[in-house]
């Protein structure tokens, strides 16, 4: 890595990593489930690059490049059949899972008019190849993981926080701060299932929605500090939109999860013990 102050107002941090991965999973024979190796071995090079531009003092632009990946997870790489005790679903391994490689482009405002003040823009692109999401197949009765060939994911958010002594010098120790992201995200549908779906309606899209995807988020929160006492108080609210929940195999239509607004209000204090 290197961190780099390019002119008196630009400045770049740039550097990559080099991971190894190797993951073999042999399940043991068990009636009704023939065992089939799975195997991921690659090596991966993941640049990263950002600049940024100090306007002046108090304002910022980032420009920012990196790449990641996914592994999937020992059980997800194993052919076993297993069940979840809290849900009661019977879930499938997949010895064929791949690692998603994952190229993210971002860009960023932020300004700070005043201590304990900030306002930020920020808009995101994230390419990957080989995404992965959980398919319930009917026929078998059984969720699996697979990957799909292309996913995007790309949004806006916008975020603040301010003091409130603007208000009287009674709020001097409250704050209020919140932030807004609107998401969008597509996915390739394989082929196989895709012959599904055109036998019942052969104009449908062959683009779905990333699975566990938000298409918003909203988070406020009011917070009470007072360093003397070692005192803090926050009432925070979150909510996030429909989400595709698991993706069915075939024409029968998919789960999403419903909005499930919080509310939470989280108090701590400061101990001193004298001896």
């Amino acid at each position: 890595m290197a961190d780099m102050q390019l002119t008196a107002t630009i400045r770049a941090i740039a550097g990559a990593r080099y991971e190894k991965t190797e993951i073999v999973t042999t399940p043991a024979e068990v009636p009704g489930l023939t065992p089939q190796t799975g195997i991921i071995d690659d090596s991966n090079v993941l640049p990263a690059i950002n600049f940024v531009y100090a306007q002046n003092k108090r304002m910022n632009w980032w420009v920012a490049y990196g790449r990641t990946i996914a592994r999937p997870t020992y059980k997800e790489l194993t052919n076993i059949r297993y069940d979840d005790v809290f849900t009661g679903d019977t879930y499938l391994g997949n010895a064929n899972l791949d690692l998603t490689v994952i190229d993210n482009f971002d860009l960023r405002w932020e300004w700070f008019p005043s201590k304990g003040q900030t306002v930020a823009v920020s808009a995101f692109y994230k390419d990957m190849t080989n995404p992965s999401e959980v398919l319930f197949q009917p026929a078998v009765g059984s969720i699996q993981p697979q990957n799909v060939e292309q996913g995007t994911v790309y949004g806006i958010e916008m975020e603040f926080r301010r003091d409130l002594d603007f208000i009287s010098a009674a709020f001097a120790r409250w704050s209020l701060g919140g932030n807004l992201t609107f998401i969008e995200s597509e996915v390739t549908i394989p082929e196989s299932e895709m012959a599904l779906l055109r036998a019942v309606d052969p104009g449908v899209s062959d683009k779905r929605e990333l699975l566990g995807q938000f298409p918003y988020v909203f988070n406020a929160d009011i917070n009470y500090t007072r360093d003397e006492w070692g005192t803090s108080a926050t009432l925070s609210y979150n909510v996030v939109g429909e989400r595709l929940d698991l993706v069915v195999f075939g024409p029968l239509p998919d789960v999403y999860e419903q909005p499930s607004p919080s509310l939470n209000f989280v108090f701590s204090q400061s101990l001193v013990l004298l001896s």
